[in-house]
């Protein structure tokens, strides 16, 4: 079974805190994702694997239902879902004047 990719980066390193992306850069074209052993957690180095991370359900979430669950479903149920609208709703600028309260839906998210 092959191994898998792990990073070095310290981003403690006043060098890489000064000017990060060069240090980014050298990672994303080792690998997408790595292992970060002194923080104990994947590190990802391109925005497709973010977004790739992001929306696979089966590594998981950091968020969690607010309590109480049942009188709070509704709300739950939208930003646990948050992750999953179209590519076009992330790519898609939306109106500054209304940025504060605008929320993508289907409809708005479709191509015109």
């Amino acid at each position: 079974m092959p191994s898998a990719p792990t990073t070095s980066i310290d981003l403690t390193d006043p060098a890489v805190v000064a000017d990060p992306y060069p240090h980014f850069a050298r990672e994303r074209a080792r690998h997408a994702v790595a292992w970060h052993e002194p923080s104990g957690s994947w590190f990802t180095f391109s925005h497709a694997a973010v977004s790739a991370v992001q929306r696979d359900r089966r590594l998981g979430r950091l968020w969690t239902d607010r309590e109480p669950a049942e009188r709070l479903e509704p709300f739950n149920l939208l930003h646990r879902n948050q992750m999953i609208w179209p590519p076009s709703c992330s790519t898609r600028s939306t109106p500054h004047a209304p940025s504060t309260w605008w929320r993508p839906t289907p409809s708005r998210c479709r191509s015109w």
